[in-house]
């Protein structure tokens, strides 16, 4: 089993590994690169989630300006994570297989800088793949509690063609 390898990129801890050894990652911590929702972008979350065609409307006057709603958030775990979890050894899918324990901690808003943090709580065989745990945390520069924790499972196999 080759051990798993943790990128070197300032700022970044990304985990990569050959697919055989997923497992391996079990335990170990990944921490992402600074990134900031672009305010002009939160309208466009809204109406692709159809929130904007409600037919009973929330009042929204006491939100914070520039709130990045919660799943808006959780729409974002892709992206702050993908590029922290490797597959060294060719081509991979991966599937959203469920969230636990999310919760929304504090406000997070758009213009803020934040990056998200976690460990690799399990990886276990599924079919031809595994599935994997990732407990983030959504962190905020400069805050003491994060905007957001989640338990995140992804199934993960070989792309067809590269089994």
């Amino acid at each position: 089993m080759t051990e798993p390898a943790a990128v070197s990129v300032p700022g970044i801890r990304a985990l990569s590994a050959p697919f055989a050894d997923l497992p391996a990652l079990e335990g170990r911590t990944f921490l992402g690169d600074w990134f900031v929702v672009d305010p002009g972008k939160l309208p466009l979350f809204d109406e692709a989630s159809y929130v904007t065609d409600n037919p009973y409307p929330l009042d929204t006057g006491g939100y914070p300006d520039n709130m990045v709603e919660g799943f808006h958030l959780l729409a974002l775990l892709d992206h702050l994570v993908n590029p922290l979890l490797r597959i060294s050894d060719g081509p991979c899918i991966g599937w959203n297989y469920g969230l636990d324990r999310v919760r929304f901690v504090s406000p997070v808003r758009a213009g803020q800088k934040i990056r998200v943090s976690g460990t690799i709580g399990a990886v276990r065989p599924k079919h031809d793949g595994f599935l994997i745990l990732c407990r983030c945390a959504v962190e905020v520069e400069g805050h003491d509690r994060p905007g957001m924790v989640a338990d995140w499972w992804t199934y993960w196999r070989r792309e067809p063609g590269h089994e």
